[in-house]
């Protein structure tokens, strides 16, 4: 719609891309989440979702206007818990239906309400923990799984996983391990070890080369 988000290090900011590129959201209109908000944004029906930042949150705001003050908008904070036990949340969020869905940089995955950002009461944990961090991305398959992908750092072997996760109830529907690839190494390598990592439904080779992993069923 000729609006251009783009996120900084410390702030969002909107900008009219069909005539001379001026801002279009007052300054101190978007909540303030502190240095290293590094996150991607996501747009949904009229609503831009944020998090990320040193202050630990997430955030609605219309795009038209970035009001936090707007109906509809709101803010939440991660400093104190329970949700995230103050651990930021860098991932880009994704929305299905009416639930909008973020992950930690310590393995949590979360599911709030996208009208007033409470928690969703679908899943009977909330958050779930996951194997490593998902500060890349998450993703979905448009309806009812949520796709992340880890770094494995929560095991300490270094090997990250791919998660499909039902949207509705937060249970794993299956896994598969940067391991599982071996032998079949994607970016053509000696098949002893896989330089493959996993960015949602994306497995990521060396050289930089990205594969959609679509038929897998996971084991």
């Amino acid at each position: 719609d000729g609006i251009l988000i783009v996120p900084y290090n410390n702030s969002l900011k909107a900008f009219d891309i069909d005539g001379t590129g001026t801002p279009l959201w007052p300054v101190g209109s978007v909540p303030w989440h502190g240095a290293g908000g590094r996150n991607s944004i996501c747009v949904v029906d009229g609503w831009v979702y944020f998090g990320g930042g040193t202050n630990r949150g997430m955030s609605r705001v219309p795009v038209l206007t970035g009001d936090i003050t707007a109906p509809g908008a709101w803010n939440r904070s991660f400093l104190n818990g329970p949700i995230f036990n103050g651990n930021t949340a860098y991932s880009a969020p994704v929305v299905l239906g009416d639930v909008v869905y973020i992950s930690s940089t310590l393995g949590e995955i979360a599911a709030f309400n996208i009208a007033d950002g409470t928690n969703f009461g679908g899943w009977g944990v909330n958050p779930i923990i996951v194997d490593g961090d998902m500060t890349n991305t998450m993703s979905s398959n448009g309806v009812d799984v949520i796709y992340v992908g880890t770094n494995g750092n929560l095991t300490g072997n270094g090997l990250g996983t791919l998660y499909a996760i039902d949207a509705a109830t937060g249970n794993i529907n299956w896994t598969m391990r940067d391991a599982d690839l071996l032998g079949h190494d994607l970016d053509g390598g000696d098949g002893t070890e896989t330089g493959e990592q996993f960015r949602g439904s994306i497995a990521v080779g060396l050289e930089n080369d990205l594969y959609m992993l679509t038929n897998f069923e996971g084991g």
